[in-house]
């Protein structure tokens, strides 16, 4: 059967190989780089005991404070798909060849730019529906997705579009079982991708320190309000009690040793008051550091001068196989076909 539809398994096979070769040949170049970091949460028994007993030498009483801090890592691959986190990776410079100064990885795909010739067959076969769902919206004026109150995240059309394509090109994998945090990008050029990489690590690592210290980080500037407006009045109180003293060097009657009672009296409860929130800006500063997230780089970015993308052997290999399958499956599914039919006509 194969021998006699030898002739449909070799046109598939030709017409296939020369689509490999199409897309092989004519396909963007793309350079990937890595890298792997390591979250690691607080450990109350090591560091935190340390600063535990050195806050206890100090007067300050840490409390609940000392304890397994630490957001879990299988959240951070779900930071990327924050709108927020987007808008701010949309803005990382890159450098760019032939670029005098660095552009934004929304500038480069948006004006400079140019895909493929794949690309552009792509863009206006598969991607054609999108882009005149773009035109149409762009004559209705449309300039934004949100709200324009502060308290909402606004999108433009040209942010909505580059973030599809920013998903494509940056990824975050957490490896369950080692706890490692795998940050990729892939580009056109190799220093961008490093770059990328680089910008996605920092943000990543910032809005999760963000999240962590947040709490204390408020209670912390609590604090350090109550502290300055105690401060203030504990020196008005010193400044006042050391006047009337030295007024009155003699107190001779008793309305002016009432007076400095009260002065003393009023003098130590702003002291005290004072002083024990001191000693909870003290806790609190350490709670904020405690609570902050540790980032060891196990794998460092580095520049891949080596593309990743297109294998143009393996493409070529890969669409080969596929025409010759395709064309036995024809050639089986022709008999069958045939089969069928005159089973039809028997009855």
């Amino acid at each position: 059967t194969l021998w006699e539809g030898r002739k449909t398994i070799v046109k598939t096979t030709l017409i296939f190989m020369a689509l490999g070769l199409f897309v092989a040949i004519f396909s963007e170049k793309e350079y990937t780089s890595t890298t792997k970091i390591l979250p690691q949460s607080s450990d109350a028994k090591g560091i935190g005991g340390d600063l535990g007993s050195l806050a206890a030498m100090a007067g300050v009483n840490l409390g609940n404070v000392m304890g397994q801090s630490g957001i879990p890592p299988i959240l951070y691959p779900e930071m990327l798909g924050s709108i927020a986190f987007q808008k701010e990776l949309l803005q990382t410079k890159l450098s760019i060849e032939g670029q005098e100064n660095k552009v934004s990885y929304y500038d480069y795909y948006l004006n400079i730019h140019s895909p493929s010739l794949l690309g552009y067959i792509k863009n206006y076969t598969v991607g054609l529906p999108r882009l005149l769902m773009s035109e149409i919206k762009s004559m209705f004026k449309n300039p934004a997705f949100g709200s324009s109150e502060e308290k909402f995240v606004s999108v433009s059309e040209d942010e909505f579009m580059l973030i599809d394509k920013l998903l494509g090109n940056v990824s975050v994998v957490l490896d369950k079982q080692s706890e490692f945090v795998t940050i990729s990008a892939v580009m056109p050029e190799p220093f961008a991708a490093a770059e990328m990489v680089e910008s996605a690590k920092e943000l990543l690592q910032k809005s999760i320190i963000n999240i962590k210290i947040k709490k204390s980080l408020e209670k912390l500037n609590f604090i350090k309000k109550r502290h300055f407006e105690k401060e203030v009045e504990f020196k008005k109180a010193q400044e006042q009690l050391a006047l009337f003293k030295d007024r009155n060097v003699v107190l001779n009657t008793a309305s002016a040793r009432i007076t400095v009672e009260k002065l003393q009296s009023d003098y130590e409860l702003a002291y005290n008051i004072y002083s024990g929130l001191k000693k909870q800006l003290e806790a609190c500063k350490i709670e904020v550091k405690e609570d902050t997230p540790v980032f060891s780089t196990i794998d460092p970015v580095s520049i891949p001068y080596e593309k990743s993308a297109p294998k143009r052997f393996l493409t070529l290999l890969i669409y080969t196989f596929f025409g010759i399958f395709l064309g036995i499956g024809l050639i089986f599914g022709k008999n069958y076909l045939v089969k069928v039919k005159k089973k039809l006509q028997i009855n």
